[in-house]
């Protein structure tokens, strides 16, 4: 009786992300550079601007919206960085790391679609109020699109990591 075993590993060239497809060659890298420059640019001029606007009780909703946009979008940088080098150091992708990172990109980019609406509609620039037929409007888009969002981010997704995600997000902006 002969037993054999091998293993094959197939690299793609030479180098720390030697074990990640040619396409996803540069993520880890760019991902490492924007979350370190939006951490430190970023919050130093976004906590001196606040500061400045809330001692000038400047502090609009839409502001808000920015920041939770940018908050969002500072934990989907976070989190897709720890989730491409975790990739390149075991070889494993992580699904729950790629959900969350993904949840967070929606969460942003629906914060971003709700801002553009309200200063398009003049909001905070021309007008005090918004018709209670064009709030009505933009709450109905703004719930499809983010439960469009959470479809397509939880489409290969697992359930439990998204309820989670989702839950600690509403949490927080309580």
């Amino acid at each position: 009786e002969l037993l054999v075993g091998w293993n094959l590993t197939f690299t793609n060239g030479q180098g720390w992300d030697a074990a990640i497809t040619a396409d996803e060659q540069g993520i880890a890298e760019a991902s490492i550079t924007l979350f370190v420059f939006w951490a430190l640019g970023g919050c130093c001029v976004l906590s001196v601007q606040l500061f400045t606007m809330a001692k000038r009780k400047m502090l609009h909703t839409t502001v808000r919206i920015l920041v939770q946009a940018f908050v969002c979008h500072l934990l989907e940088l976070f989190f897709c960085m720890v989730y491409y080098v975790t990739y390149i150091s075991t070889g494993n992708q992580s699904r729950g790391l790629r959900i969350v990172y993904r949840c967070f990109a929606a969460f942003a980019e629906t914060h971003i679609v709700l801002f553009l609406i309200l200063i398009g509609k003049g909001w905070t620039v021309v007008r005090r109020k918004i018709t209670p037929q064009g709030r009505v409007k933009i709450t109905a888009f703004i719930a499809v699109y983010g439960v469009i969002q959470l479809g397509v981010v939880t489409w290969e997704g697992e359930w439990v990591v998204v309820v989670f995600v989702v839950c600690c997000l509403l949490l927080a902006g309580r």
